[in-house]
């Protein structure tokens, strides 16, 4: 069997009726929880995360649907996995907006000994899973700690702001191409301005629930057309970067 799923033990993931689907929303959680910059937001003391539910759903399009995604995340809530907490106003805009942070329950599904000092311990662990035995002491070592795919290595030659903005985009196409153009593109307008306006399109097909088939290719929202000038500045809705400083 194999041990772990997406860095959470398998057994655990049975124990508490969880599916693959679970275990591969909840990586992406405590993934995006750990990036510095998300926005989050103080509630007695604990810092929750705000989910943008279209740039989740954007990262794991084989969960299905937007709906089944809030719906699992509402059942976490419900399991104690994720804390909850629910908005109605973000930045005097209304809604709905959703904002989440992990629990001890959901760190306990991916804790395991990485170090036993009993035969017992070898023979329920090690194997399947790589190890060293070294006096009597086995190590037992997990590969299985995201979602990447190790097998795919990040060009070095993307810039860190182009990196940023690609990893935020909600269609990315072509990173090459899209390279390309965004060097063409900040040397008319900064880096700063072109993700404050990929924030604003993001937010905007947010609010309108815009088919993904409709949204713009990353290529083309920094290329030749500069699509990305008609969402520098809206008046009407407000975006902060879910890198810097993500909806619902």
């Amino acid at each position: 069997m194999k041990y772990t799923l997406y860095g959470f033990q398998q057994s655990k993931l049975i124990e508490n009726k969880l599916t693959n689907d679970d275990a591969l929303i909840l990586r992406l959680v405590k993934d995006m929880f750990s990036t510095a910059g998300m926005e989050f937001k103080d509630f007695d003391g604990t810092k929750y995360m705000w989910v943008n539910y279209t740039f989740f759903l954007n990262q794991i399009p084989i969960i299905g649907s937007k709906r089944n995604l809030m719906r699992r995340i509402e059942y976490f809530g419900k399991e104690f996995l994720l804390l909850r907490k629910l908005q109605n106003t973000k930045n005097g805009k209304k809604g709905s907006f959703s904002y989440i942070a992990p629990t001890k329950k959901l760190d306990e599904l991916q804790d395991y000994d990485l170090v036993t000092n009993s035969h017992e311990g070898y023979d329920k662990m090690s194997q399947g899973v790589g190890q060293n035995v070294i006096e009597g002491v086995t190590k037992c070592h997990n590969k299985d700690t995201s979602i990447k795919d190790a097998s795919i290595k990040d060009n070095k030659t993307y810039s860190k702001e182009f990196e940023e903005f690609y990893s935020l985009y909600p269609k990315p196409v072509n990173k090459d191409l899209t390279y390309r153009n965004y060097l063409k593109a900040v040397k008319k307008d900064s880096a700063d301005i072109i993700l404050q306006a990929t924030n604003n399109y993001i937010n905007e097909i947010d609010s309108k629930g815009t088919d993904k088939q409709y949204i713009f290719k990353s290529s083309n929202f920094v290329g030749e057309a500069m699509q990305y000038k008609n969402y520098i500045e809206c008046e009407e809705i407000q975006v902060i970067n879910p890198y810097k400083n993500l909806s619902s």
